[in-house]
This record gives structure tokens, C-alpha cells and sequence, in this order.
């Protein structure tokens, strides 16, 4: 295991109990400009301007008297959210850390080509002997009537209430899928991400 924090993602395809699929660990590559802003904002209370998944550049800041003051990294979306937390879309273009959003984000829905969102699970930590990790969860399941083709994934973070879920949206991590996803109709996907510090 090479020192440092690694992103890892890994998951399973089932069509109701059945396992269709397992999908290999790999690793993520894909820690992008946002995220280096906002962790520095942690550290020390300064940051420049971020660039949102809208394109527009912002002062992250966090609600007065709301439990996600001053979050940075929020990643626990709801069911149906297809604006925050673990997102996977469609477009296949080299990764760079310039991206602030996915290339081409699969909506939440039931219609052709959108995916049903399930609510995000972030994983309580877990420590052994060289290494801290935790894992950020989603299920996506298509009831769109066709099949659809999952290419890239990425995490969105969000650091104020959802009331301004579209503004304080920060792509933090993309990647490009090794190997696509095709996902039937009826089928779902679980798809993990593993974020894991190693000495």
C-alpha cells in the first residue's frame, strides 16, 4: 500500500437479491482543484474564491444557526438528490484538476437515461494497524424502462443548508470507470467510495 490518502472505489450490480456483478476495487485518481481549496480553508480560514458545478466562483461559507455551519465537505445527500454526495454520469473525457463538474451527470428519475438516486451512506471510520478509511455509499437503480451506461463517477460536497443546495456545491473528486457499468432496467448498483489515509 503506497503511504498517503488514496480514494478507492469498488461496488456490486443485482437485480433484485441476485448478484449480476462485482465490480473490482480500484483506485481513484481523481482529487481535483476543489478539493485542495477547501481542505485549506480548514486549516486555516483563508481560501481563494472556489469554483461551484455551475461554473461561478464563491466564497464557501456556512449557514448562521444551521447543524452545517461551516461544513465543507457535506457528502450525506437524501434520496432523489442528484446535486450533492456520490454522482455518476455518462461522459468519458481525460480527468483534470480543473473540473468542477462531471461531464455528463445522470439525473435522478425514472425516465430514459436517468437513474433513481438513493440517499448517500457515509460509513463510520475504521483504524488498524497502518491505516484510517472510510466509506461513502450510494445505490443508483434504473426504472427508466432502457438500459443505461454509468462511465464516470465523482463526489460532490456541499457546505451550507440545503436550502442553498445550488450554490456552496463543490466537485471534489472525478474519475473515469476502468471498465463501464451497464445498467439494465430493474437492475441497481451500489457503487463505494473509499477515502483511506495509510502511514
Amino acid at each position: 500500500m503506497i503511504p498517503g490518502v488514496g480514494l478507492y472505489i469498488d461496488g456490486v450490480i443485482k437485480e433484485g437479491d441476485k448478484v449480476v456483478r462485482k465490480i473490482r476495487r480500484v483506485k481513484g485518481h481523481s482529487f481535483v482543484k476543489q478539493y485542495a481549496q477547501l481542505l485549506l480553508l480548514d486549516f486555516c480560514a483563508t481560501s481563494p474564491y472556489v469554483r461551484n458545478t455551475n461554473n461561478a466562483l464563491e466564497y464557501p461559507v456556512g449557514t448562521t444557526g444551521s447543524t452545517f455551519m461551516n461544513r465543507r465537505f457535506g457528502c450525506d445527500a437524501a434520496s432523489g438528490e442528484d446535486r450533492t454526495g456520490l454522482v455518476i454520469g455518462t461522459g468519458n473525457t481525460a480527468v483534470t484538476v480543473s473540473d468542477y463538474k462531471l461531464a455528463t451527470k445522470i439525473s435522478n428519475g425514472i425516465t430514459s437515461g436517468t437513474l433513481q438516486y438513493g440517499a448517500v451512506a457515509v460509513g463510520a471510520p475504521t483504524t488498524d494497524l497502518t491505516s484510517n478509511y472510510f466509506v461513502i455509499t450510494r445505490v443508483f437503480t434504473n426504472g427508466s424502462g432502457s438500459p443505461v451506461t454509468i462511465k464516470e463517477i465523482g463526489l460532490i460536497a456541499y457546505n451550507t443548508s440545503y436550502s442553498n443546495v445550488l450554490n456552496n456545491v463543490y466537485l471534489i473528486a472525478r474519475d473515469i470507470l476502468p471498465s463501464e457499468i451497464p445498467l439494465n432496467n430493474g437492475q441497481n448498483v451500489t457503487i463505494n467510495y473509499t477515502i483511506k489515509a495509510t502511514i
